[in-house]
């Protein structure tokens, strides 16, 4: 019972207040009513009546338990399950790929995971040249080697790279097709294949932020300098391959 408290308090703080109010309305409108009936008699005496009849001792109880349960209701659907739309600006279940542009056909998706190997140059949002600042969550497994995310694209030959693999974190960048890694940023993790993660990254202004199931593994203040807008998306380069789902952007 407590338990059931704590997680719809809430609700009941709403539901109580409300019966409070809906009861003194109430009663405000039968005190209206008699004191209209001398100049409405025929109406108003029909009206009384009805009311006079339903209302016994339990209406006071009767009313407020129905006056919680409407609001309790109202809470837990319009407002507990509510998600603040304007705060995600794109979302994919990974039912198809419509809102993904890609080199090749190894791109692909199976029961609502995006799958990445052998990709070539990768893929990305058809959307978002403008995104700047932006909180990026997703899951994945990595099957063979690593996973990687692109931020910050132009197109399939402009973007900044993370490859996380099972051993370290490598940031590219990659320029007309050209790729460098930045070797000096290289960060030391521990990963392993077949296992789930939850993955997410800040990307802000020149900076970006990386945790993994909520520790944070890389951080560079700097490392987006020259890439100030652009999609996301993601690559898998010869044997490599990862499952990518539940993805969401944010604002930040």
């Amino acid at each position: 019972m407590m338990r059931w408290f704590k997680r719809n308090k809430n609700a009941v703080m709403i539901g109580a207040i409300s019966s409070i109010i809906g009861s003194a309305i109430f009663y405000l409108i039968i005190y209206v009513l008699k004191s209209l009936k001398p100049l409405k008699p025929n109406i108003l005496n029909l009206l009384l009546g009805i009311i006079n009849y339903k209302i016994n001792v339990d209406i006071p109880v009767f009313l407020l338990l129905s006056i919680a349960i409407i609001a309790f209701i109202i809470y837990k659907l319009f407002f507990r399950t509510r998600i603040p739309k304007t705060d995600i600006i794109f979302k994919d279940n990974f039912r198809n790929l419509h809102k993904w542009v890609r080199e090749n056909r190894n791109v692909t998706v199976r029961d609502s995971h995006l799958i990445v190997t052998a990709s070539g140059k990768g893929c990305i949002t058809k959307v978002g040249d403008s995104w700047r600042n932006l909180k990026i969550k997703f899951k994945t497994i990595i099957r063979s080697s690593n996973f990687s995310f692109i931020v910050r694209a132009k197109d399939l030959d402009n973007y900044v790279m993370i490859q996380c693999s099972l051993e370290r974190i490598v940031p590219h960048y990659c320029r007309n097709s050209e790729w460098r890694i930045l070797s000096e940023k290289i960060e030391k993790i521990d990963l392993e294949t077949d296992q789930e993660y939850l993955v997410e990254i800040e990307v802000k202004e020149d900076s970006l932020k990386l945790f993994i199931d909520g520790v944070e593994l890389f951080f560079d203040e700097n490392i987006l300098s020259d890439f100030k807008t652009g999609k996301i998306g993601f690559r898998e380069h010869g044997n490599e391959r990862a499952e990518f789902y539940d993805l969401i952007l944010e604002h930040l």
